[in-house]
């Protein structure tokens, strides 16, 4: 329903429209005063929060010193080539059972020595 012609209200946009009003033509949601006083309403039960975040712009967080390695870790056997690469049933299964992955497979299974 459009305000009478010849008395519109002050402020009043033809061209603008609120979102929170559901594109209701007259103003834009920057000057809705029931967005605003919902928002307060929310503001004053502390149902949301407008503190302001920590800035890292005006306040950056202080400079750390320089790379350190806290560990290194090296392995002589590593294999390049996976053809290469051939491991023996028997150590296979000494580490599956060292692990207990596979306890079922004892010293005495038959079929692996």
């Amino acid at each position: 329903m459009a305000p009478p012609v010849g008395r519109l209200p002050v402020g009043y946009d033809a061209n603008a429209r609120c979102s929170f009003h559901s594109g209701a033509p007259g103003h834009n949601i920057e000057n809705c005063k029931a967005f605003k006083h919902v928002v307060q309403d929310l503001i004053d039960s502390k149902a949301i929060n407008l503190a302001p975040a920590p800035n890292v712009v005006n306040n950056p967080m202080p400079q750390h010193g320089g790379a350190n390695v806290n560990m290194l870790e090296e392995e002589a056997k590593s294999v390049k080539d996976v053809l290469k690469l051939k491991t023996p049933l028997l150590e296979i299964k000494e580490c599956l059972l060292k692990a207990d992955i596979f306890p079922g497979c004892g010293k005495g299974y038959p079929g692996l020595a």
